[in-house]
């Protein structure tokens, strides 16, 4: 066991050859607001693969795989101060009568690692949102254990 993990609640030591691909999923603690939720996932690009063609890979298995999803923007964004440079993407999937509206953002964060930001809710993003959103990226700090 050579890699040790930290998380919130304490942390653990990984047998070798294991890597994190964990989801933080945070959630308002009054579901009375606009339900909105943020994720963070992680995720490994292919051998030779850049950020562009990992999204473009990801909105191809988006689109197979849910039904009345569409993409609506496309664009660069930063992550933290500014350190890191990234893709954003918002896009709209239709859930019977109901249209889900997220927002996320990929970077890649150590060689062959993505950093995988989302923004979930039921209603279409407002200045509220967007404040939220940006200010939530913005305020990443790369740990010092990378």
């Amino acid at each position: 066991m050579n890699s040790h993990y930290t998380f919130e609640e304490g942390s653990i030591a990984l047998p070798d050859g294991f890597e994190d691909r964990t989801t933080n999923v945070f959630v308002l603690t009054n579901a009375a607001l606009s339900p909105i939720n943020f994720n963070i996932t992680r995720d490994t690009l292919l051998p030779d693969e850049g950020l562009t063609a990992y999204l473009d890979r990801q909105l191809v298995l988006l689109r197979k795989n849910l039904p009345g999803y569409a993409l609506t923007r496309r664009e660069p964004v930063t992550l933290g101060n500014g350190e890191i440079t990234g893709e954003q993407f918002s896009a709209t999937q239709k859930h019977g009568a109901q249209t889900i509206h997220q927002r996320q953002a990929a970077f890649i964060h150590q060689p062959g690692r993505v950093l995988v930001f989302s923004c979930t809710g039921v209603r279409s993003f407002g200045e509220k949102q967007d404040a939220m959103w940006h200010d939530w990226l913005a305020s990443f700090r790369a740990s010092s254990a990378r």
